[in-house]
């Protein structure tokens, strides 16, 4: 499975990085968020607007499974 580090990601360039994901990738994919709430947060949104759904890794609360809805 693909994996999106945005570990050193500022949060206004969130947006570019998964919109290229997006376009490149298969779901599953991965995001590395770290611990940030706010990261989560940004990454959720996009990905929503986007028609995929964004849940919590098993195991690991620091990285999101982006999934097709």
């Amino acid at each position: 499975m693909k994996v999106i580090d945005l570990h050193g990601v500022i949060h206004e360039d969130v947006e570019t990085v998964l919109d290229h994901a997006c376009r490149t990738y298969a779901a599953p994919f991965y995001v590395i968020t770290g611990h940030s709430t706010r990261m989560k947060e940004l990454v959720s949104i996009y990905i929503t607007s986007r028609g995929f759904i964004a849940c919590p890794a098993i195991g690991n609360q620091g990285r999101l499974v982006i999934n097709e809805k």
